[in-house]
């Protein structure tokens, strides 16, 4: 029999598994660290052997908690529609998988850019959304971090056939788009200032004093809009194949019914959905 969509109490259940899943995964990793003696300033000093003994005992028994979770979400997690279509792609695991569907509702998500606002990867006046002192977040600020931290990092660790090439070919765009310097704004130099010692002038790390560079403000920030474009895709995939699992009605995301905007490749073989919805996707 194949598996049909979650009720309400069965996505609280598997949220709440979820949650519970990596606080024990925290709970250990801090045990861990306190009982190895190359933790760095993290234990106290007056730690001995015996007491780290006890602290990595400790973390042995969270360890087997920890596995007993893992099964629990993944029992839960199989219960959904989208989990075939998850457990096929490389690099997706349980517990992944398991807060995609927990915290996503796609009967709610009529199009995907909802998922993508949802999980704070929409756009706001043309820019990323920001967390703002005394002002509620409009996106699951949890779900942000797992999204683009660990399903991104897991997709580029397992060089998924199709998400990892995306993730190259936007990460080449952006390192080719020349543009005038972020970081000197076109001085081509920046201060390293150093209490007590005269400011050191030094050339541009983005642009190396040539005025013009890269796109963006380093390495790190192009690897994190690559990264931020990938997981999109990622979870337009994801958005699709659940409505029709589901068997409910999908749409054109905003570029191609709004904008006309379709890839290259799309349009020379004639298609008019996007490539990433079209594409067969990779099984292990």
């Amino acid at each position: 029999m194949s598996p049909t969509g979650l009720h309400t109490a069965d996505r609280d259940k598997l949220r709440g598994a979820v949650r519970f899943f990596y606080d024990l995964q925290s709970f250990r990793k801090a045990s861990f660290n306190r009982s190895d003696p190359k933790g760095g300033a993290a234990p106290p000093n007056s730690l001995d052997h015996e007491d780290r003994k006890f602290l990595g005992t400790m973390g042995d028994g969270v360890t087997d908690l920890e596995k007993t979770a893992l099964s629990e979400v993944e029992r839960l997690v199989s219960k959904s529609a989208a989990f075939p279509w998850l457990d096929s792609q490389r690099g997706v695991g349980p517990t992944i998988a398991g807060f995609l569907v927990a915290e996503f509702d796609i009967h709610m998500a009529v199009r995907p850019s909802q998922f993508w606002a949802f999980a704070g990867l929409g756009v706001v006046d043309g820019k990323a959304p920001r967390s703002k002192k005394g002002v509620k977040n409009n996106y699951n600020a949890w779900l942000r971090s797992k999204c683009l931290f660990v399903l991104g990092g897991c997709l580029l660790k397992a060089k998924h056939k199709t998400y990892y090439k995306i993730y190259k070919d936007y990460r080449h765009r952006l390192d080719h788009r020349i543009e005038p310097c972020r970081v000197c704004i076109g001085t081509g130099k920046i201060e390293h200032i150093v209490e007590g010692k005269k400011p050191r002038k030094t050339k541009c790390y983005n642009c190396k004093g040539k005025k013009r560079g890269p796109w963006g403000y380093g390495d790190q920030h192009r690897h994190r809009a690559a990264l931020r474009y990938m997981v999109k895709m990622f979870l337009l995939d994801f958005w699709k194949n659940w409505r029709e699992a589901e068997n409910l009605p999908v749409v054109p995301p905003y570029h191609e019914e709004k904008l006309g905007l379709v890839h290259k490749s799309d349009r020379k073989k004639g298609c008019t959905k996007n490539r990433a919805l079209n594409q067969e996707t990779p099984t292990r």
